[in-house]
């Protein structure tokens, strides 16, 4: 009964030894020897009493080899001599991948221990290596910043030293030794330094579990070799060697660029007063431009509206088009399109409301494009040479669009900085070649002649009256021109300025405009007919359901 009483009354004296640190690893003591070479090399020796609770296989070393200076990345050289205990007897030694430990991808990750032994209570890990490019040169000093003792060590360590030794007579006066601590991103200074000549010594009573010890050190000019700028140049190149690529990238492009250049028109730009033969308005924009727009939907309308198939209505009240009735039961003759057109917009109908009406521009779009681009190779306008080398040039750009991507997201991620700009640089790059090749037609001599007279009648119909009076030659503005170029106009963008160009001509409205479009309403009608495409109903969319710090721990 006695005993269940003092169960009761005094359950924490029996709890309080399983949060004991005895019961869970620790390091009892972390001592760093640090040499600092006149010749800028540093030679460091870590001797790690590691307290194994229950038996695991050994511990992790990482210590970071890249990191960011500036907008790129700088190296270091880490060179292992040698690990072994106090004996002198070595540890088995493995390169890990840092993302087993849960470590910057950055950093150098050493596995200390045999994976088929197991070991426990106190063991002694000497850790020796060297690092070059470690420091720091400025004009008036050099520095030497250090992360002696990681952050992401995951348990505490009782005690630990930090010994460095310096060449004679080396350290600056501007700047005095400087200990950090803390977790990462803290600069707490719970840390003691003692200079003694040519040594600096650093105490440190104990560290919590991701605490770490920063140490740095200015050294006077002259006092730490510095490398030449042959030498600098050389190490920045090959810490950011991908960066030499982006030259050869540009160049690259330039030449896809230059090889699938198609041929220019041998005559000068001049105005023309008509539509080349057998040019419909959609065709005409494709020429222009490689492509179709929405404009090739809507001027392909006015023009069967033009030539009797179908009627536009206007309403007054919301200044748009909102019906089309159809006139003729035939179809056109010249176009496979207006065709396919004709019957996906009425059927078996002779009116339809607009808004009510669903079309799918961007299928017609793509019909548009095929027919243009077929129409274009049967009357040979096209270089095939050119054709080929553009496809080519597009599966290079495409290529090189997916592996920047890659470059950038796995560059700035893993801190890899210069595999970063190198993707971004790439991307502008890519940028700049699309917009070069936005408007591409691999047109061969005649093909060039072709759209150089498409490219004077869009100047003929967008000129001022003032400008138009220069003209020789010019035709008579009427009615009767107006509704003929009026479809062309639409395709190229220009039938504000062609409509203002009749604005003291026009007086009744086309045949083919119904509704209250007399007197000043006329104009406001028209200047609405570039619009009717997006009068539509659109197609339901488819749905669909810090680099810096090294650390280091056990592993089991």
């Amino acid at each position: 009964m006695w005993l269940l009483v003092l169960l009761l009354l005094f359950p924490a004296s029996t709890q309080a030894k399983s949060y004991d640190f005895d019961l869970y690893d620790e390091i009892t003591e972390y001592n760093v020897d640090i040499s600092i070479l006149p010749s800028g090399q540093v030679d460091i020796t870590e001797d790690i009493t590691y307290d194994f609770a229950s038996p695991g296989h050994g511990i992790f070393r990482s210590i970071p080899q890249r990191y960011v200076d500036g907008p790129l990345n700088k190296n270091i050289d880490l060179n292992l001599i040698s690990v072994t205990d106090a004996s002198g007897h070595p540890w088995p030694v493995t390169e890990a991948d840092p993302a087993d430990f849960s470590e910057p991808a950055w950093n150098l990750v050493w596995r200390i221990g045999d994976q088929d032994k197991t070991v426990d209570d106190e063991q002694q890990y000497i850790i020796h290596y060297t690092v070059d490019d470690a420091l720091l040169f400025f004009d008036d000093y050099s520095e030497f910043y250090w992360n002696a003792i990681g952050t992401y060590w995951t348990v505490p360590i009782k005690s630990s030293t930090i010994t460095l030794q310096l060449p004679p007579d080396s350290l600056s006066k501007l700047h005095e030794p400087t200990c950090y601590t803390g977790e990462y991103g803290e600069d707490t200074n719970k840390c003691a330094v003692t200079v003694d000549n040519n040594t600096i010594t650093v105490g440190v009573q104990k560290l919590d579990a991701y605490n770490g010890v920063s140490v740095d050190v200015a050294f006077a000019p002259g006092a730490i070799t510095a490398p030449t700028l042959t030498e600098r140049l050389f190490h920045l190149a090959i810490d950011n060697w991908s960066l030499g690529l982006l030259p050869g990238i540009a160049l690259l492009l330039m030449v896809l660029i230059i090889a699938d250049r198609p041929a220019k028109s041998r005559r000068p730009l001049i105005p023309i007063y008509e539509a080349p033969e057998q040019i419909l308005p959609h065709t005409a924009e494709f020429l222009l431009v490689g492509s179709n727009t929405a404009r090739a939907f809507t001027a392909t309308l006015v023009e069967l509206a033009r030539t009797g198939y179908i009627h536009f209505v206007y309403d007054d009240k919301k200044k748009v088009v909102t019906q089309l009735r159809r006139i003729k039961t035939t179809t056109p003759s010249n176009d496979a399109i207006s065709v396919t057109l004709l019957q996906d917009l009425f059927g078996t109908k002779t009116e339809v409301v607009l808004k009510n009406k669903t079309v799918n521009q961007s299928y017609y779009m793509s019909l548009f494009k095929k027919q243009n681009k077929d129409f274009a190779h049967s009357r040979n306008w096209f270089d095939r040479r050119c054709e080929k080398i553009h496809t080519l040039s597009v599966l290079v750009a495409t290529l090189l669009g997916i592996a920047s991507g890659f470059m950038v997201v796995q560059g700035f991620d893993h801190g890899l900085y210069h595999w970063g700009w190198t993707g971004i640089g790439t991307i502008i790059c890519i940028v700049v070649y699309v917009f070069w090749q936005r408007k591409y037609r691999p047109f061969n001599v005649a093909g060039a002649e072709v759209a150089n007279a498409v490219e004077g009648f869009k100047w003929f119909l967008r000129v001022t009256e003032q400008e138009r009076l220069k003209f020789t030659s010019s035709p008579k503005l009427t009615p009767q021109l107006f509704e003929q170029f009026l479809p062309y106009a639409i395709a190229f963008g220009v039938e504000e300025q062609w409509i203002d160009q009749f604005k003291n001509i026009l007086v009744e409205p086309p045949s083919w405009l119904e509704g209250p479009v007399h007197g000043l309403l006329l104009l406001s009608a028209l200047h609405t007919m570039g619009t009717v495409s997006s009068q539509f109903k659109a197609p339901a969319s488819s749905r669909s359901s810090g680099g810096g710090f090294s650390s280091g721990g056990g592993f089991s």
